[in-house]
């Protein structure tokens, strides 16, 4: 199933896989991707939350269900698995990450920058996280920290043109 090439075939196989078995994890954690990337949001919610509940105590699941939640507009439901991902690993850049987005979006940026920070920091390369303290930090009006949270976002990926260009920006207003 994983490897059928042709998305709707790919999701029939999947549906299968899953019906016969509905502790495959696996089948739907793939389905949760496949059905996200189709705007099938309702389908991927609900497989995450399968997956969820056939493995409560998985960091990498409560994630998920977490993005995709944030992606259905829910972002109470969201803080609450990523705050329990984080419960099971609190060093878990991506878990970070995802909960720094959702109070980013709520205008809790100086929650969100640390939370930023800690993904930065857990995972040197994460440029998105170093790109995002930036953008925190310019809104908490620290130009110097933003300036080099971005350089450090390009650091960690030299062809990040929305790196580039927030540093950009905040030198010419500095």
């Amino acid at each position: 199933a994983r490897a059928e090439p042709e998305p709707a075939k790919r999701r029939e196989r999947l549906e299968a896989a899953y019906a016969a078995d509905q502790q495959k994890v696996w089948a739907a954690y793939d389905l949760v991707e496949l059905c996200a990337a189709a705007g099938d949001l309702a389908a991927a919610e609900k497989y995450a939350r399968a997956a969820r509940d056939a493995r409560p105590g998985d960091a990498d699941v409560r994630n998920v269900l977490g993005n995709v939640l944030v992606q259905a507009g829910k972002p109470r439901e969201a803080e609450a698995e990523l705050a329990e991902a984080l419960k099971l690993r609190p060093a878990f850049p991506q878990a970070l990450y995802n909960l720094g987005l959702v109070r980013a979006a709520a205008g809790k940026h100086e929650e969100a920058a640390g939370l930023f920070r800690k993904a930065a920091e857990a995972d040197a390369k994460f440029a998105e996280a170093w790109n995002n303290l930036g953008h925190c930090l310019a809104r908490l009006e620290e130009p110097a920290e933003a300036v080099g949270a971005y350089r450090k976002a390009i650091e960690a990926r030299p062809g990040y043109g929305a790196a580039h260009n927030n540093l950009a920006v905040a030198l010419y207003r500095q």
